[in-house]
């Protein structure tokens, strides 16, 4: 791969990007030089093409894609107070991403990127550059774990998490624009901790997360839609009909053609089963498969849940501390996503 070479520009103005959960976002062309430069880069443009949350949303119009997201992480710190040089971290904590994000973890068996970024970056020196050309030290953004507003463990809210919270919610038509714009406007940072003011506001965000959850992130049908992308994309990439590089250069809609359209029967026939047809039904381990078109599949469909921290009386408090319903409501859906089941697939 030829190195990728950036020049900074001698002049800039100010970048206006009009945001769906965030409205008009302004990066001054002299303060926020830095991040100006970065959203420019060839290496942050490609995250345009990639899709933050769900395989079967390639061709939807209202999919977020990282670039928006990364943006959003970016601007939600900074308005909670984040250093020039969080600000920058949060932008660039999705660009090592390979195509189909996180699906390419079950090639790899890792969380390839955060373990791969420093390979990113070498094949991608753009940003490094860009970096130390405005005077700061390059590994430091890089490393998402310097900043604490950017990443927490879940189930704290962050950056990263808040955000997609948001703009994922608002994508699968489960949050109206005025209550992410309420839900935003309630945050504070409080010793490196973003926290909701107000507990009801705190429970309409975990409340909304979790309905994304079960609607999405561990949906059956898009647990069978990542199970089947990922054994077409690993199929290619260990038969070398697919390579490393060429993971982080195509778009999500060029590897997706290229795997349905791929020479390998296996590869083909396993990108096949990712359709609007498909069905996945849970059974039990007793419950025989009836009709020969139905297939056995075998997930562990692991919830995402957040229990945000809330300000009372100067004190950072759970959520789950002061709504014990919510505590209990989150304690009876973790149970039910607590192991691997069986799974019916019908097309």
């Amino acid at each position: 791969m030829t190195a990728t070479v950036f020049c900074l520009p001698r002049e800039r103005t100010d970048l206006h990007i009009q945001d769906r959960v965030y409205g008009d976002i302004v990066f001054n062309k002299t303060d926020d030089a830095l991040l100006i430069d970065l959203i420019s880069s060839p290496s942050f443009d490609r995250l345009k093409h990639g899709i933050s949350a769900l395989v079967g949303s390639l061709a939807s119009e209202t999919a977020v894609t990282r670039y928006e997201h990364c943006i959003g992480a970016c601007w939600l710190v900074r308005s909670l107070g984040a250093s020039m040089e969080e600000q920058a971290s949060a932008l660039l904590h999705d660009v090592s991403h390979l195509a189909l994000s996180h699906v390419a973890d079950s090639v790899f068996n890792y969380v390839v990127h955060e373990v791969d970024k420093p390979l990113f970056c070498s094949l991608y020196p753009d940003l490094g550059a860009i970096i130390a050309a405005h005077g700061y030290d390059p590994e430091h953004i890089f490393d998402e774990d310097n900043f604490t507003l950017l990443e927490q463990k879940a189930p704290l809210l962050c950056g990263d998490r808040t955000d997609y919270a948001l703009r994922d919610s608002m994508s699968f038509g489960l949050l109206a624009p005025d209550r992410a714009t309420a839900i935003f406007e309630n945050l504070v940072a409080v010793d490196g901790e973003i926290c909701c003011q107000d507990t009801a506001i705190a429970r309409e965000l975990a409340t909304v997360y979790l309905a994304a959850d079960a609607l999405a992130w561990s949906n059956p049908v898009q647990g069978a839609y990542y199970e089947y992308t990922a054994l077409a994309y690993k199929t290619a990439y260990e038969a070398g009909h697919l390579t490393r590089l060429e993971m982080w250069q195509l778009s999500d809609v060029d590897l997706w053609t290229r795997l349905i359209s791929s020479p390998l029967p296996a590869v083909r026939l396993a990108a096949s089963m990712v359709t609007p047809s498909l069905q996945a039904t849970e059974i039990g381990e007793d419950d025989e498969l009836g009709e020969s078109g139905e297939i056995e599949l075998r997930m562990w469909l692991k919830p995402r849940v957040i229990d945000p921290s809330v300000v009372v009386e100067g004190r950072k408090v759970p959520l789950s501390e002061l709504d014990h319903e919510f505590r209990d409501e989150v304690r009876r859906y973790k149970a039910s996503k607590s192991c691997e089941k069986r799974f019916r697939v019908e097309l």
